[in-house]
C-alpha cells in the first residue's frame, strides 16, 4: 500500500525527492536492494546534499553489495567491495553536512561490520552513542555488530539495555533471542521468541526473521515453514516474501513472486540457483538471461548461465560467461 501511494505521489510529481526517498526506505525493508538504490540515488539527485537522503542511498548501496557478495555465497566480489566503498562514501558525506545525527553513524558502523572492520564499527557506534546516550537503537544496532562477530554475551548485554530503554520493539527480543540460542539457553531464547511475537504479530518482518531463526537455529521446519506462510498471508503483494519457503513448493512461490515482479532480481537469481540444483538448465539459462541483461555487472548471473551452459555441453558459452564472472 506504501510503494502504491508513492507511484501516485511519484507520477503526479516527478520531481517530489521525498517521495524518492520515502518509497526508497520501504523498498529496503523488504529487501529489494536494486530498487531501493535507484530510488533513494534519484532522491539524491533532486535533492542534493541532503544527509537523511544520504543515509539511505548509503544503506541502500550496502545492502545492493551484501546481495552481489551472497550471490557467490559470500565470496568476495570487486563489485560488492566498490559497492560498500561507494556506501561508506555516501555516509560520510552525511556525516560531513549533519555530524551530530546519530542514526548517521550507526548506519557507517553497520556498513563497516559488514566489512568485518569490526574496529571501525565499534568506533562509530560510540560515537553514535555519544550523541544519543539513551536511544534504544543505539545499543540494538551494536548488539549486532557484536552478534555478528560472535560475542553473543556482549550483544546480549546490549540487547538487555535497548530493551530497558524500550520495551516495546520485537525486532530487539527477536535479536536477542537469537543470541540467546547461539549461546545454547534455549529457555530465554523461547521466552524472547514468545514476546516478539506478541509485539509484532501482523509485522512481516518478525516472521520473515522467525523463519529464518526456526531454520537455522531452531532446527524446526514445521515452524519455519508456518513463520514464512504467515509472511506470504499478511503481505501477499510483496514480490520477496516468495523467497521465503521451506519444503517442496519452492519453485511454485518463486514462479508467483515473479508473476507480480518478473524483473525482481533477487527472485531471478533464486529461482536461477533453484534450477540448477534441481538440474533444469533451460530455466537456469533463461533467469540468467534476464539477471544479466538487468545488472550486468552481477557476477552470479553470469556464473549461473556459465554452470548451465557447460552443464549442457555449450563449452564455448560456458567459457565466455565464466571469465565474465
Amino acid at each position: 500500500e506504501a510503494i502504491a501511494a508513492f507511484i501516485q505521489v511519484i507520477d503526479s510529481d516527478p520531481q517530489n525527492s521525498d517521495a524518492w526517498a520515502a518509497r526508497g526506505a520501504v523498498y529496503i525493508e523488504v529487501q529489494l536492494p536494486f530498487k531501493a538504490f535507484a530510488d533513494c540515488q534519484r532522491a539524491d539527485e533532486l535533492r542534493p546534499q541532503d544527509a537523511r537522503i544520504l543515509v539511505l542511498k548509503g544503506i541502500a548501496l550496502a545492502d545492493r553489495a551484501a546481495f552481489c557478495q551472497s550471490m557467490l555465497a559470500g565470496a568476495r566480489s570487486r563489485v560488492a567491495d566498490e559497492g560498500f566503498a561507494q556506501a561508506v562514501d555516501a555516509l560520510d558525506e552525511a556525516i560531513r553536512l549533519k555530524p551530530e545525527h546519530a542514526p548517521s553513524y550507526l548506519a557507517r558502523g553497520s556498513v563497516y561490520a559488514t566489512m568485518n572492520d569490526l574496529a571501525s564499527a565499534l568506533t562509530d557506534h560510540a560515537q553514535a552513542l555519544r550523541l544519543a546516550p539513551n536511544d534504544a537503537a543505539c545499543f540494538a544496532s551494536r548488539g549486532e555488530v557484536y552478534w555478528r562477530f560472535s560475542d553473543y554475551t556482549a550483544a546480549i548485554a546490549d540487547f538487555d539495555r535497548a530493551i530497558a530503554l524500550d520495551p516495546g520493539q520485537y525486532r530487539i527480543y527477536m535479536l536477542r533471542a537469537w543470541a540467546h540460542a547461539e549461546l545454547n539457553d534455549l529457555e530465554n531464547a523461547n521466552r524472547d521468541i514468545e514476546t516478539a511475537t506478541h509485539l509484532g504479530s501482523n509485522d512481516i518482518r518478525l516472521h520473515w526473521k522467525l523463519g529464518g531463526f526456526f531454520r537455522e537455529i531452531g532446527n524446526d521446519p514445521v515452524r519455519a515453514r508456518l513463520a514464512y506462510d504467515t509472511t506470504r498471508k499478511l503481505q501477499p503483494k510483496i514480490p520477496t516474501v516468495y523467497m521465503l519457503h521451506h519444503g517442496d513448493d519452492v519453485f511454485a512461490h518463486l514462479d508467483k513472486g515473479l508473476q507480480l515482479d518478473p524483473v525482481c532480481i533477487p527472485l531471478l537469481f533464486e529461482r536461477g540457483q533453484k534450477s540448477l540444483l534441481a538440474d533444469n538448465y533451460g530455466q537456469a539459462i533463461t533467469d540468467a538471461n534476464r539477471l544479466v541483461k538487468l545488472e550486468p555487472t552481477l557476477a552470479g548471473g553470469w556464473y549461473t548461465r556459465g554452470y548451465a551452459n557447460y552443464e549442457t555441453d555449450r563449452l564455448k558459452e560456458a567459457l565466455s560467461d565464466l571469465d565474465r564472472a
